[in-house]
């Protein structure tokens, strides 16, 4: 998978926000190059590596702002909306992709 320069990543075995990085885009081998996302030095991905990263969902972002700690969530259904209701971001756990 080719990631956007400005694209937020993180490897598969770490979270968000210790494990992100911003991709800065690729080199001549194909290597991904990209740099923490809080700053720091570039580094190199192999490209045989790329595989391990994901793009950073928004959920993992909402859920990670330590400053925030509530989210407002809505449920939306076919015939009925749920009123907008404030919970803990501890109370949410995320829906496996795919």
């Amino acid at each position: 998978m080719k990631f956007s320069k400005g694209e937020i990543i993180c490897r598969e075995d770490l979270g968000y926000p210790e494990g992100a990085l911003v991709c800065d885009g690729y080199d001549a081998a194909g290597g991904l190059l990209a740099h923490p996302l809080g700053g720091g030095f570039q580094l190199t991905v192999p490209a045989q590596d790329e595989p391990r990263f994901r793009v950073a969902a928004e959920g993992d972002k909402v859920l990670n702002e330590p400053e925030k700690g509530r989210v407002d969530i809505q449920l939306i259904c076919d015939d009925w909306i749920k009123p907008i209701e404030t919970v803990e971001t501890e109370e949410i756990e995320l829906a496996a992709e795919g």
